[in-house]
This record gives C-alpha cells, structure tokens and sequence, in this order.
C-alpha cells in the first residue's frame, strides 16, 4: 500500500490550474466539486474549462482497430514503477513521489506518452480524504462481532487513484433452447424442449481496465454508476494519479461478453417459465448470442486505497471515492462465537446421551 505523503507541483504556468488570485496551484477538491487553491482558499468552476465537453461520446467498437488516441487537454507523464510494474499518469508538472500501488519510490519516466488513450468520461471524486476516514471510522463502529479494540482502528495510509474501465453497450438477440418442467395429474414433473429467441440491450457492462492494484478488496467495489458520468476534463484530475489501462480492449470486450452471457442465463429462464404457464422449473439451457452496434467508452473512477492494522496484521481497504462504500475483510470473533455454540450443542446432546444410558441401565 502506497504511503500518502507525496509532493505535488507548486505552480503550474503551462495549464489553466494556476490561482487566478495569487498565482499558486489549483488543485480538484472533492467536497466542493471545484479547483481549489490551498494558498488564497480560492474556488474556480470546472464548468468554465476551455477542455469541457457537453456529453460522453461511445465509440464504436472495432476488434481490428487499436485504441484511438484522444487528447488529454495538457501534458501529462506516464510513470513505470520497477517494483511491481503498474503505470501510472498524472500532470507533467506534478513532482513525482511513491507508486500509489505498492509505495516503491523506485519509479521513473516512461519514454514515449503519445500513444496513450485519454477516457472520454470520468467520474470524478465527491468525497474527500477527511470524509474517506470518517466513513471508515463509521463503517468499523457498526461492525457486528467485532474483536476488542478493532474499533479504535484508524487508516494506516490512504492514496486517492483514478481506475481505467472499459465500460460497453450492446444489442443482443439471443437463440435458445432449454427443457421446461410442468407437473402431470399426479404431481409428477415431465419436461417438454421449448424454442426461441430473446432480445436485450445492455447500456452499461463495466470491465475493469486494471491487472496492477494489489488491493485486495477492490474487485468489490461494484457500484460506481457509471451512467452518472460525465465528460472527461484534465482539471478533475488535478492532484491525482490515474493508472493506465493495462488490459486491452479486445480483452475488455471478451469480458463483458462473459458477463452479458452470464444475466442473459438467468434472464432466458425467467422470460421462458413466465412465458409457459404452469411451468415449475427449467434446465438444460443451451443458446448462441448474435451482438450488434457494440460501443465502449473508456471511463476512470475513483477510489482510495487504503489500509489499517490490527494487533500486528495489515488489512486492504478500498473506498469508492464517488459514494463512499467500502470494501473491507475485517477480523470477526463470530468463528468463535459459532465454535462456541457447536461446542455447547455437542455438550448438551452428550449430557442427553448420558442420561439415556443411565436410565436404561
């Protein structure tokens, strides 16, 4: 886990970031929305950036084509980290410190930046570091089960980052075959084999764009809402690392197909059984899905990486950075507590057992 200590850039003449009243760094500020300067407490509206886009565009999607290169509104750095690999962007100005990964400060400059794909949406930050502890302070106080001092606990480290997703939409005709249960005069099931074809659109199926965070609990983290995203401006990244994509979009898209074929599963049975009245169960499905007008856009999210420990042991901490859920694996006494009740029903029922053998002595 990366520590949270490092330095941003104190001025930035080449973009639009610099204070308008005193000539320091704006920066983005999740609690008001806006760049904020940390000098003079001046607030500027994102809304008046000469980069802003009125909606988010999806792209068609090629599998022959690479990704389109799309401008980032400033330069920006790609750093390597030779520790564990990741690739991270942020503005060229910004002084470099640690891996928002792994915290190795054995990171240096990638050569080339040209190529790398900018995302036509982001979803910025709505909660700031200070609100991320307190939600987590919270989050730890509502715990059931929770062993002595657990909840005392405070973050060890928390590092704001932008995560890459390939987010795609789709229409799907789906061809299907599958067995439909009834019930016969005698309460008996017998299956009859049933045809037929199901439409559905998908508007929005995340992939996550990212095979580098080591974080734990970041695969929970589902509820991002990414219809509420909006288009993608530099200044929402101003003071924060965004990692590149580092899976590929045919990968993303095989993904997602994964998971359209995975709803459409339960969705066919569903549609088939109300569809046949009186049936009881469905098995056997078998069906082939035919896909058209397949788009993506590339979207980054927000989230803090974060960890605590608790007697001697550390503990993955992932915060969505736009609502606020958490993804924890906290230490529990309810393994004891159910221990403990297997081992009383265990005395009671060799007590009773007991008791029998006497009587019948």
């Amino acid at each position: 886990m990366a520590d949270d200590n490092y330095l941003k850039t104190t001025t930035m003449p080449e973009t639009d970031r610099k204070c308008p009243n005193c000539g320091g760094t704006l920066t983005y500020d999740a609690k008001s929305g806006e760049m904020f300067c940390s000098l003079c407490g001046k607030h500027k509206s994102i809304t008046d950036s000469p980069f802003r886009k009125e909606t988010v565009e999806s792209i068609p999607y090629d599998p022959n084509v690479t990704q389109p290169t799309t401008g980032w509104g400033e330069k920006i750095k790609l750093l390597t980290c030779a520790n564990c690999g990741a690739e991270v962007i942020h503005g060229a100005t910004q002084i470099s410190g640690s891996c928002p990964f792994c915290g190795s400060t054995n990171i240096s400059a990638a050569a080339e930046t040209d190529g790398i794909m900018a995302p036509n949406g982001i979803l910025p930050f709505a909660i700031d570091e200070k609100k991320a502890r307190q939600m987590f302070s919270n989050y730890l106080f509502g715990l059931r089960h929770a062993p002595k001092g657990l909840k005392d606990c405070s973050l060890d480290s928390i590092t704001p980052l932008y995560l890459p997703y390939w987010v795609f939409k789709a229409y799907t005709v789906s061809h299907y075959e599958l067995d439909v249960g009834f019930l016969d005069d005698e309460n008996r099931i017998y299956y009859r084999k049933c045809k037929g074809y199901y439409r559905k659109k998908f508007d929005e199926v995340p992939v996550c764009a990212s095979s580098k965070v080591l974080n734990s609990q970041i695969d929970e983290l589902k509820n991002f809402n990414f219809y509420s995203t909006v288009p993608y401006t530099p200044e929402y990244m101003a003071g924060y690392y965004a990692e590149r994509y580092s899976t590929t979009l045919y990968y993303g898209w095989e993904s997602a197909q994964e998971n359209i074929e995975e709803k459409l599963k339960g969705e066919i049975e569903a549609d088939e059984r109300a569809y046949q009245k009186g049936s009881v169960s469905c098995h056997n499905l078998n069906f082939t899905t035919e896909y058209s007008d397949i788009k993506y856009r590339y979207i980054i999210a927000p989230v803090y990486l974060a960890s605590f420990t608790f007697r001697g042991k550390k503990f993955d901490v992932a915060i969505n950075g736009k609502t606020g859920e958490i993804a924890c694996n906290p230490p529990s006494t309810l393994w004891i507590r159910r221990l403990l009740f297997v081992l009383l029903l265990v005395t009671i029922a060799v007590i009773i057992f007991l008791i029998v053998c006497k009587c019948l002595i």
